[in-house]
């Protein structure tokens, strides 16, 4: 989130953006995967920004149990019910970091 962010405010596109990230050797092929979603190329529905919600609090309320904390599924999640609560939660999860770089 932060990343798409931070480049749209250096005056990067979206599109850039995605070449870079998607192309870094840190990239997970789903990242690639979920491109044209990011883009606004497709609608397509891999996985649902509210299963998310609802997974990653299932996990962070796992964690809790055992005394760990997970400070960055809980960052991840505040974003993911930012755009639940917008309305997007039947989405894919992919358009939390569309969301994000329009917010920027």
């Amino acid at each position: 989130k932060e990343a798409v962010q931070i480049g749209k405010r250096a005056g990067l596109s979206a599109e850039t953006m995605m070449k870079f990230l998607a192309g870094s050797p840190a990239a997970t092929p789903l990242l690639a995967q979920r491109v044209p979603v990011i883009l606004g190329q497709s609608d397509e529905v891999g996985f649902t920004i509210s299963g998310v919600v609802k997974d990653g609090a299932m996990f962070a309320r796992t964690a809790g149990q055992y005394g760990i904390a997970v400070p960055a599924i809980e960052a991840a999640l505040a974003s993911y019910r930012a755009c639940e609560g917008a309305g997007l939660g039947d989405a894919d999860f992919a358009v939390m970091i569309r969301a994000a770089y329009g917010e920027a």
